[in-house]
This record gives C-alpha cells, structure tokens and sequence, in this order.
C-alpha cells in the first residue's frame, strides 16, 4: 500500500510539473517473420522532460502493449532475452535488430508498430560438479570478447545454469563458483537466430595443504 501511495504521488507530481494530458499509446512488437513477440520487455524513457518516472511494459500473448503519457519525447526500447533481444544496455546489440525507437506523443492517442530484425544467438550454459554432476545452486559467469578480454557481460546464476544473447562476433564464457576452479570456454561464434548449449563441469578446488 505504502509503494502504491508513493507511485501515486510522484504520478500527480508529474502532471502538475508538466502542461497537456495523458493520451494513450499503443504498440505492437513484431518479430523478423512478422509473428508478434508475446512477454517481450518494453522500457519507455523520457527525453524531452527531466525526472519522471521511465516505466517498464510487457506486450501480451498478441504482441501488444499499451500506456499512458503525456505529450512529449520518448524513447521506447524493447527486449526479450529469452528470444535473441538483450537488454539494451548490452553494448553489443547491433542497430539492425530495430529494438529502440524515438516516438512522438502529441495531443492524440498513438499507435506504432515496432519490428524487430533477426535477433541474435542464444547460449545457454549447464553448470555441474564433477565429482557426482550434481546442478550447482551458485555460478558467476562472464563473456568476455575472445580477442581483446573485454567485458561484455557480469552476472550469476541459480541452479540449472544460465542463458544470454550471444554476442554478434567471437567470444569467450567464463564460469565461476565458490570453492571450484573457474572454467573458460574455447572461442565461440554463434549466427545470428542460433541456438547453443554448453556442458560446463566445474572442478573443487584442493584443499591446501597447511606449512
């Protein structure tokens, strides 16, 4: 109750700061054969107005999605990593898989589509004990580009391991958990709508031995 009263405010804040009316925006995302993305992630940023809130949408079982906004700029991203489309921080997401677009809100209701272009690999990761190939509870992972090490991607993962949208050129899988030696994979390259699983067996570290 207390989150919903704290949103309602800084929504009334909103409209007293900034002149015109709420108008509704609808959108639709499609995917490269025109078959509309269901559960895709939509973030719509403010540009022409400092501070706000930046909302976060999700399309439906259709494709479509819809909000309210006041008349001004904005930038409408969408993603689903689940489907090729990272998140649009990731600094590898090439402009042709069309996931950002400015849109215009003026003193009418708007209606846009958004196609999305052929998204990229997925890699998928299995992470397991060597000793007993029990699933580990715990993995960090890093992809890192092949030739310079640079940093694409930082994070962990629960049991059962981890999935990411493949970088758009050769790259490397780093894994890590506490108490094994890390594992790093052989250069990887996956084509763009690919789909590749890797087996990852982690070994425990030795116990050292004391002087």
């Amino acid at each position: 109750m207390q989150t919903l009263l704290t949103l309602g405010f800084l929504l009334m804040l909103q409209i007293a700061e900034t002149p015109g009316s709420f108008q509704t925006v609808s959108g639709l995302v499609l995917g490269p054969d025109g078959k509309p993305i269901a559960e895709a992630i939509v973030l719509v940023e403010t540009i022409s107005q400092s501070g706000g809130i930046n909302p976060i949408y999700r399309s439906d079982s259709n494709g479509r999605f819809s909000y309210q906004a006041l008349p001004g700029r904005y930038k409408v991203s969408v993603f689903k990593k689940s489907e090729g489309y990272p998140i649009p921080i990731i600094g590898y997401s090439p402009a042709d898989l069309g996931q950002s677009l400015t849109l215009d809100v003026a003193q009418s209701s708007t209606d846009f589509v958004m196609h999305l272009g052929v998204p990229l690999g997925i890699i998928k990761c299995v992470a397991t004990d060597r000793r007993d190939g029990s699933l580990l509870n715990t993995v960090n992972y890093k992809l890192v580009h092949a030739d310079t090490q640079e940093k694409l991607i930082l994070s962990s993962a629960g049991v059962g391991g981890f999935f990411e949208a493949a970088p758009p050129f050769p790259f490397r899988v780093i894994v890590e958990a506490k108490g094994y030696e890390p594992w790093r994979s052989e250069p990887l390259n996956l084509e763009r709508g690919s789909r590749k699983q890797i087996n990852v067996t982690l070994t425990p570290k030795k116990a050292s031995s004391a002087p």
